[in-house]
């Protein structure tokens, strides 16, 4: 299974396989982080950053965003993305 969604205090958390993430490239694993919001597990977060450049590369090609117009799931990649690049 690529994926299995953990629940916590009622909250399903989404979680990924190392060898799922290790098939994606930085694009699918940015669309991830968008879409799993403040639930991105740390795997997640971990494998985006040692894509170093490439994803660098995904996060600068994407329309620029602003902390005030963005939808939620961008919101929290300019987060995450600020983590990924620290």
């Amino acid at each position: 299974m690529n994926s299995v969604a953990h629940v916590h205090e009622g909250i399903e958390l989404p979680s990924y396989t190392e060898e799922h993430l290790a098939r994606l490239d930085a694009k699918a694993l940015i669309a991830l982080i968008v879409g799993d919001e403040d639930r991105a597990p740390r795997n997640l977060i971990d494998v985006a950053a040692h894509r170093g450049g490439e994803t660098v590369a995904a996060l600068g090609s994407l329309p620029e965003l602003s902390w005030n117009k963005c939808e939620d799931g961008e919101w929290w990649l300019l987060v995450h993305a600020a983590m990924i690049i620290g």
